[in-house]
């Protein structure tokens, strides 16, 4: 939604009626902005390459919110390649750098296996035949 529609709808539902600078002002002061800046990009890259030679999975959160997988590869080799290949040649044990305030690196959950369907497994099947042979020979058919 664009400041425009943004603005229609204030002053629609809320009888809020306010300049277009006025809204950027105020969207300025709480730290609101539609995109990420280069230089955060480019310090979440350098932090993603240190934890990839850690062997760690990184997932970028910002203000507990994740960001997509596709959407921090894209901005990271938009933003960070040229930053982290001069970081490299002046030094290769550069430290991690801090990561700017509402930002986060973690590393991701364990994905989520669905529960395996234990009908279907060899054991099972097996303890479900001898349950039905078992119960064959308690209950002689037809007088044998």
């Amino acid at each position: 939604m664009g400041l425009s529609e943004v603005r229609n709808k204030m002053a629609k539902e809320f009888g809020f009626h306010a300049s277009k600078s006025q809204f950027e002002t105020q969207l300025k002061k709480w730290g609101l902005r539609k995109n990420h800046t280069s230089a955060v990009w480019k310090l979440i890259a350098h932090n993603l390459q240190h934890r990839q030679l850690e062997g760690k999975k990184t997932a970028v959160f910002f203000d507990g919110h994740l960001i997509p997988d596709i959407t921090v590869q894209r901005e990271t080799s938009r933003h960070g390649s040229l930053a982290i290949r001069k970081r490299q040649s002046q030094d290769r044990h550069s430290p991690v750098s801090r990561v700017p305030p509402r930002y986060s690196l973690r590393t991701p959950p364990p994905e989520r296996v669905d529960p395996v369907e234990s009908n279907n497994l060899p054991t099972m099947q097996l303890f479900q035949s001898l349950d039905s042979y078992h119960s064959m020979l308690r209950f002689p058919i037809d007088g044998i």
